[in-house]
């Protein structure tokens, strides 16, 4: 920022001007009443704008935090300015860095790309760039930029630019000849204040595993694989909660939870159009929404084929291009789109970015975009009578499966959101000879896999072949020393939870001690705890300030959960951290409760 030399400006005032001292002396003398007639003003300006609909809360945060999408346009028809308009705009923003560029990437080789970055290092700009390490970058090798190779298994296919902390480029695309021009992709352009990108440039080169997202105005970002769980419990949950359409464009879609949904939300009326790549529609059975498309019969359940057929051959003889290689669901009226596919290894491995969108405009864009592939696209043809699959029976709390066809199963709400896959087990256990007890595989959605680890004071409800619902009717206890009691609370569901504020806990002994500044003059509270593979109840009393007495837990990590009025929840030790109860911190802290966690005595 430039400096300003008060005393050239103070030289310069003309002697007539001095006349006019007066006069702001006296603007400054009825500044207490400019204010007094502002600040109210401002304020039912910003409750105004604050309780409007979407599209005036947009016009009220746009210039702290805006964003733009660009498409490629493939097609041989399209004009040279609509496809040179992302690349033009990329190269333009390198021109106009003064700082630092940050760059992951999966594909770059853009000849005018490289040679932007080449010439802002020369001008002095930072430039940092992660790559994939099963790639080999030819362009970028003859570049003399300094590149890393992304440290860890699976790809570096996160896509995205972060100049000088306040802008970035991001989105499905990458900055290769294919990728600018010969497939169909969308590339995000945000611009937010520096405190918003240094977040995002930590969140992009230090995995949080506790908290594998950011949220800024209007943006929510998610990151795997560290929230690669986190990323499909969300879809899982938006497909679900869908009541109007849910249209998507994806490259590759091989979740077989969020198929069984979308195939489930058609069922119920909601209208599901999906355009899937042409060029590589060579996806495994069942996992694949194929495989429930051609059962549906008439239902709005509609897939196409990408139309996209321009390719090009580079020098090794191989083609490239001519794919449908967006990532983009629009559900109602949210946007979800980025790097990562719909898929297990997009899950659990690669480095990934979603991005939700909540802007008008932005749904908008993409829905015209749709709308535009989709009269390119060639529609799937399916017979017009669906096929009709036998229903499991629940015995004694246990899906039995006389077929090997999966079914999912849906339980809570929020943060105990589940979306489970049940196969088909080995074992009958409670079941008939002639049938398999059902078992949770591991493509399933949610934070647990244990079959008795859900609050099941909500309704849970069987999606079986057919894409039909069903309310299950059986419930799961909580297990408590002497008898099961129910969990009657939706705990940080309606709101957050406050951190329960224990001191000490003795699993063993069974004593809990709370901090002074927790409410404790109820004699007796009822605690729910969250284990390994179950829930307990427990009825604590008070034996002193802060001081409670209960029967015993098992040593093992814990979720704690209470209400004195107020809900409180925190989390316990005991070793090392379980896995499971490491995701549910994770979606806790998504929904809004950020839980500290406290080594329970003896624990080591």
């Amino acid at each position: 920022m430039k400096s300003t030399k008060i005393g050239a400006h103070t030289g310069s005032i003309k002697r007539g001007a001095q006349k006019e001292l007066p006069v702001l002396h006296r603007l400054a003398i009825d500044s207490s009443k400019i204010a007094r007639f502002l600040i109210p003003s401002m304020l039912a300006f910003l409750s105004f704008y604050c309780n409007s609909p979407n599209s005036s809360r947009e016009k009220l945060i746009w210039p702290l935090v805006r964003q733009t999408v660009e498409f490629t346009h493939p097609s041989p028809v399209a004009s040279m300015e609509s496809k040179l308009r992302i690349k033009r705009r990329i190269i333009r923003w390198i021109n106009e860095s003064s700082d630092s560029i940050l760059i992951l990437a999966y594909g770059l080789n853009d000849r005018k790309i490289i040679q932007a970055l080449t010439k802002a290092r020369q001008r002095g700009v930072q430039i940092r760039i992660i790559l994939s390490p099963e790639k080999d970058y030819v362009a970028l090798k003859n570049s003399n930029l300094t590149l890393e190779v992304r440290n860890g298994s699976g790809l570096q296919h996160l896509k995205a630019m972060l100049i000088d902390r306040q802008r970035m480029v991001s989105g499905t695309g990458n900055l290769t000849r294919s990728g600018l021009y010969y497939n169909n992709n969308a590339f995000l352009f945000l611009n937010f204040p520096r405190r918003h990108g240094e977040k995002i440039a930590d969140r992009l080169l230090h995995p949080n595993e506790r908290r594998p997202f950011l949220k800024i105005p209007g943006i929510t970002m998610i990151f795997s694989p560290e929230g690669g769980e986190l990323i499909q419990h969300v879809l899982a949950r938006n497909i679900f909660r869908a009541r109007s359409t849910v249209q998507f464009m994806m490259y590759r879609f091989t979740d077989p939870v969020l198929s069984a949904l979308l195939y489930n939300r058609a069922r119920n009326g909601v209208s599901v159009q999906g355009i899937l790549d042409g060029s590589g529609n060579h996806l495994p059975g069942r996992a694949a929404p194929q495989e429930y498309y051609y059962d549906a019969g008439l239902i709005p359940f509609s897939l196409s084929l990408d139309g996209n057929e321009n390719k090009y051959q580079a020098s090794d003889g191989i083609y490239h291009g001519g794919h449908m290689h967006q990532k983009t669901a629009i559900i109602d009226r949210r946007v979800f789109t980025g790097s990562y596919n719909w898929s297990m290894s997009a899950r659990n491995q690669n480095r990934e970015i979603l991005f939700i969108l909540d802007s008008s405009a932005i749904v908008h864009r993409f829905r015209a975009r749709f709308a535009e592939l989709k009269l390119q696209s060639r529609p799937m043809p399916r017979p017009p009578r669906g096929s009709s699959h036998r229903t499991p029976k629940i015995r004694s709390g246990t899906i039995c499966m006389d077929e090997s066809n999966p079914v999912y199963s849906l339980h809570g709400k929020g943060p105990f959101f589940h979306a489970l896959e049940w196969e088909k087990g080995s074992s009958s256990g409670d079941c008939l000879n002639s049938e398999k007890e059902a078992v949770v595989s591991y493509a399933s959605a949610g934070p647990s896999r244990g079959k008795d680890y859900f609050i099941y004071n909500f309704n849970d409800y069987l999606i079986q072949g057919d894409g039909s619902t069903h309310t299950m009717s059986h419930s799961q206890a909580v297990h408590g020393p002497e008898k099961a009691t129910r969990v009657s609370q939706s705990f940080c569901i309606s709101r957050p939870c406050k951190n329960a504020p224990v001191n000490r806990i003795d699993l063993d002994d069974g004593w809990i001690r709370f901090s002074a500044t927790f409410d404790d003059s109820k004699d007796e509270m009822q605690l729910f705890v969250l284990g390994r593979n179950r829930w307990y109840a427990r009825s604590i009393q008070r034996k002193g300030p802060g001081f409670y007495r209960m029967d015993p837990l098992p040593e093992q990590d814990l979720l704690l959960f209470l209400n004195n009025g107020r809900e409180f929840a925190t989390c316990i030790l005991y070793g090392a951290m379980d896995p499971e109860i490491q995701r549910y911190l994770q979606f806790f802290s998504f929904y809004g409760s950020t839980l500290n966690c406290i080594q329970a005595e003896g624990s080591s």
